[in-house]
Formats: structure tokens, sequence, C-alpha cells
């Protein structure tokens, strides 16, 4: 039996979001969004329209999936993009700091390892955008804050969706939420060729982190697989760029 990513989009759909569709507003931003999308012809994305129509303002753009969609990749691709565009005093990819093991496929660009108390000194000297806590481990995560003056896009886990354990609770309420997806056979066959130190625990926590579970919590879809996987980077930026744009005229 094939299924098909329609058809795992259509089955998320009808089990609902977080939010009612009732809260569909059509001259909202994340409905102005969605139209920009559809003109650009971002072939890699699909809007969710009852979920994108409830932004009244977008401060923020946060991209989550889970581990092996891809999302890492797409983040240095696009920090990539900003710097050949020279757009790195526009928009800004802040780092991402964790309390979990380093380990040897972990990248500097985007983030490092630290001490629990390392982490609670970044708290109290108030470093972090937003942290987060992932259940199974315990291990926290944050964000730094962007460069002063950009448009912040963070790149995070599928934990902030999930479970509440997002400080500041309402960070998501004005941010375009992206989810990255690639089936599930393709996610785990990129966990397994990029890092070759992951315990027992945490490979099974990998394999049951869905990547379509991400799904109802979003407001844009990335098919990053496939026939979509040179371009789901190009699509993101466009989006990116069109959000930007009517973050300014506001």
């Amino acid at each position: 039996l094939t299924i098909s990513f329609n058809d795992i989009l259509r089955s998320t759909m009808e089990r609902g979001s977080r939010y009612n569709p009732e809260s569909f507003d059509a001259e909202s931003v994340g409905t102005k969004l969605a139209f920009a999308i559809e003109e650009k012809d971002l072939r890699s994305l699909r809007v969710r329209e009852a979920h994108i129509g409830r932004l009244q303002s977008v401060n923020a753009i946060t991209i989550i999936g889970a581990s092996g969609v891809g999302k890492s990749t797409l983040g240095l691709r696009l920090r990539s993009l900003v710097d050949e565009s020279s757009l790195e005093n526009v928009f800004s990819i802040p780092q991402r700091v964790t309390t979990r093991a380093a380990r040897a496929d972990d990248n500097p660009v985007e983030g490092y390892s630290c001490t629990d108390d390392e982490f609670d000194r970044l708290i109290e000297d108030d470093k972090l955008a937003m942290y987060w806590r992932r259940s199974t481990t315990n291990d926290r995560y944050g964000m730094l804050h962007p460069k002063m003056g950009t448009f912040p896009i963070f790149v995070a886990t599928s934990t902030i969706v999930k479970h509440k354990t997002l400080v500041p609770e309402d960070m998501l309420d004005t941010s375009l939420i992206v989810g990255i997806y690639a089936p599930d056979t393709v996610k785990m066959e990129r966990v397994l060729q990029r890092s070759t130190d992951i315990d027992e625990k945490d490979l099974q926590y990998r394999f049951n982190d869905r990547a379509a579970g991400i799904i109802p919590k979003v407001d844009v879809v990335v098919k990053n697989f496939g026939r979509y996987q040179d371009r789901s980077a190009i699509d993101v930026f466009q989006l990116i760029k069109a959000t930007v744009e009517m973050h300014s005229e506001k």
C-alpha cells in the first residue's frame, strides 16, 4: 500500500488542528501570504488555508520538522541564500543552543551544546528569544535573539508545537509556522546516514517521531523530498521575502 503526501495532508486536515477553520480571515496577513505563494508558483509549498488565516500579523518565521526531514540542511541553505542576496541586515537565522551532548555531525553554524548551568545563565541574562524542553530526554533547547533590526527565522525542533514547554508560551502566536516534511522511510535513511553516534534510545525516539505529526500544527508544509527537494529551500526563501515585505508594510 502506497500512501501519497496528499493522502497524509488530507488525513491530518480531517483530524483538525489547533485553530478552528472559522478563524479564517480573508483580509489577514496569513491569507495574503497564501495568495502570494499561489502567485509565485512555489510548488514545494502547501498552504493550510484554515490555519494560516489566523495570522493578523507575522513577526517571525519558525521552521520545524521531525529529525531527518532535512530542516538543518534547509536552514544552512537559507543562510547561504541570505548571504548571496546580501540580505543579512534584513533577515537573520539565530543559532540554536542545547543541553544535549554534542554529536559528531553537529554544525557550529547552526548552534552549539552547553551545560545546564550555562543554559540557566543564558536565560538569566535574557540571551534567548525562546526555549523549550524535549519531553523524552529532558534536554533543553533555545534560540538566541536575532540580530538587532532584522526579521528572525528560527529553525527549531518539532517539540515546540507538540508539547507545552515553550517559553514564552505565546511565542508562536505571531509566527508563521513552516513544517518540513519527508516520508518516514526517507527521513530514517537520512538519520542513519548522517548520524553515526546515536544511541539506541535516541534512535527509537527519532523512529517514533513521525514526519506527518507536525502537519496539523503548521501554516505551510514544505515537501522536502523527491522532485521537490532541489527547489524547497529556494521556495522557502521566496516565502520569507514575501513575509518580510508584508511585515514592512504594516
